[in-house]
């Protein structure tokens, strides 16, 4: 008996030297990789886009990204001011199909190849970055499988530009029912004053011939200061008088629910005038 006894206390210490070496050891791996990782050049934008995807992890629970996916967080960080004051035009100004800059002969026009991108002054790029309207940059994104599937997973994982361009490519592809809930999620990840999300669940409404629907939540995002999706609402609307009442009245109930002021006070960011409108 006092012979097991031994033997089991030997095995249980032998065990614990085991598990004290290997716990070392493991540590001793991850301040190398830190080192490493910090002995990078500091300009590498990979590097960037690592100490952003681990913010990412800890925002949404420490869930880990694809190498595809981190690599676009970089691309989807909004300009800085200055970056946007040089690039306005080029990001959010009117273009034509194929043309690698903005014709600045165009800029004044109204037809544009993208109607999300059709800033006719810095202003109002400024106005479209904050009210969260993506750049040419972003949008040519979508156009490619393996970025708009690093896109989806980054979606699914609560980034908001994310999800807005998924929803997007959808409208585009005419995937009604994935529009419409991508739409949606984008809203629920953004501040209610935000006018772009109703822009957009109004579009895939549209899309999905929830005319009510998505009339009054194009009048919501003109009500907080989008004069092109007021364009949209009466575009839409058709010259339905009826409809037209109907969508303008349940935005404004909605809209009073949302932030329990009257229209004299709703948040409204008023879209540069005698521009973009």
């Amino acid at each position: 008996m006092n012979i097991k006894i031994i033997l089991i206390i030997l095995i249980f210490l032998t065990a614990s030297i085991y598990f004290m070496t290997d716990s070392e050891t493991s540590n001793h791996k991850t301040s190398e990789s830190l080192k490493i990782e910090k002995s990078k050049d500091v300009f590498n934008p990979k590097k960037k886009v690592a100490e952003k995807s681990v913010s990412v992890r800890q925002i949404h629970q420490g869930i880990e990204l694809s190498i595809e996916a981190e690599e676009l967080l970089f691309v989807l960080e909004p300009l800085t001011f200055d970056a946007l004051e040089r690039q306005w035009s080029e990001q959010y100004g009117c273009y034509k199909y194929s043309a690698d800059q903005v014709d600045k002969n165009i800029l004044l026009e109204d037809e544009c190849s993208d109607q999300l991108l059709n800033a006719k002054s810095f202003e109002e790029a400024l106005w479209m970055q904050r009210q969260g309207y993506p750049t040419k940059t972003q949008l040519q994104l979508i156009n490619d499988r393996a970025h708009l599937e690093a896109l989806l997973e980054l979606a699914n994982n609560k980034v908001p530009i994310a999800a807005a361009l998924v929803a997007i490519a959808a409208i585009r592809t005419e995937q009604t029912k994935s529009a419409v809930l991508w739409a949606a999620e984008y809203g629920a990840l953004v501040s209610n004053d935000n006018s772009f999300q109703y822009r957009l669940l109004g579009e895939a409404h549209m899309l999905a011939n929830s005319d009510s629907l998505g009339l009054a939540e194009l009048q919501m995002a003109a009500l907080l200061g989008d004069s092109q999706s007021e364009n949209l609402f009466y575009h839409y609307a058709n010259d339905r008088p009826m409809l037209i009442a109907d969508a303008i009245n349940h935005a404004h109930l909605v809209m009073g629910r949302i932030f329990g002021v009257s229209m004299e006070h709703y948040p409204k960011d008023p879209r540069p005038k005698n521009w973009g409108g």
